[in-house]
């Protein structure tokens, strides 16, 4: 199996290169100066075996771990680290990925809200990591005020999940027809330039020409210009692709769908006119 030999290739090679590096010495300086020298620094040795030996402990330990993960066996790991989260109370930032992970293959979206009661209980400190993916269920659910519970929880958490978190929140209030809401958080996505497709969802729920003010519709403007240079379609599929665990990408898809026919045919018909 690949991970056996990833294994075994780690322990051989980290071995030689041990070795090399131990006797290299006896090729460029006297024998006398070489036993001094390993006599003096006797306790690199001791330290080297001690980290090849943390290392290699944590793949054993994770073995049948890793070899149902590298055999794709979604329902054993499952198992796996249910039994370590649930009953040996080892919540890890591996285990809620990969547990997560393989509901997800299984379609045991209904799970995640266990997952989430047990984060809570045993590190709620940890939850900010977790918001955006266990978040899941409540969108599919789609019981708006429960969307609003949630992630307005995390409405000031920073990260690269922020944005994401922002845009459920919003749709979460649209949902619950509060409009203002909604407006207001759609608006501070527009204006970020950080993460282009919850920008792109944003200016497209808010459509410049169709908003409030006109001081805001310049503002709308001036995000789908920066769009214009940041966002191609080489690149939106690039964000839409690099992610293959991100639901959140897979719930949204007619949306963003929606959204980039919207910016990319708005983008062309503007090329068009100013070709004429």
């Amino acid at each position: 199996m690949k991970f056996k030999l990833i294994f075994a290739l780690f322990n051989v090679i980290i071995a030689i290169s041990f070795v090399f590096v131990f006797l290299m010495p006896l090729f460029v300086i006297p024998i006398a100066t070489v036993l001094s020298f390993w006599a003096q620094y006797w306790y690199l040795i001791v330290v080297f075996l001690l980290i090849l030996a943390v290392i290699d402990s944590y793949f054993l330990i994770n073995w049948r771990m890793f070899v149902l993960l590298e055999s794709e066996n979604w329902t054993g790991l499952a198992a796996l680290l249910e039994k370590r989260l649930f009953e040996q109370k080892k919540v890890s930032d591996q285990n809620v990925k990969l547990l997560y992970r393989a509901w997800l293959v299984q379609g045991k979206l209904s799970h995640m809200r266990k997952l989430e009661t047990l984060v809570r209980a045993r590190h709620p400190k940890r939850m900010p990591r977790y918001a955006l993916s266990l978040g899941v269920s409540y969108l599919l659910e789609n019981k708006p005020e429960q969307i609003v519970a949630y992630f307005s929880e995390f409405k000031d958490l920073g990260g690269e999940d922020a944005a994401w978190i922002n845009f459920n929140l919003s749709l979460g209030y649209l949902g619950a027809e509060r409009m203002q809401d909604a407006h207001d958080t759609l608006q501070a996505l527009a204006l970020q330039d950080k993460h282009l497709l919850p920008k792109l969802l944003a200016v497209y729920l808010l459509r410049p020409g169709e908003s409030f003010s006109q001081e805001f519709d310049g503002q709308l403007g001036q995000a789908l210009q920066y769009l214009r240079i940041k966002l191609d379609h080489a690149r939106f599929q690039k964000l839409m692709y690099k992610d293959g665990d991100n639901l959140q990408l897979v719930i949204l898809a007619k949306l963003l769908e929606e959204a980039s026919a919207w910016f990319f045919d708005k983008q062309q018909k503007k090329g068009e006119n100013e070709h004429e």
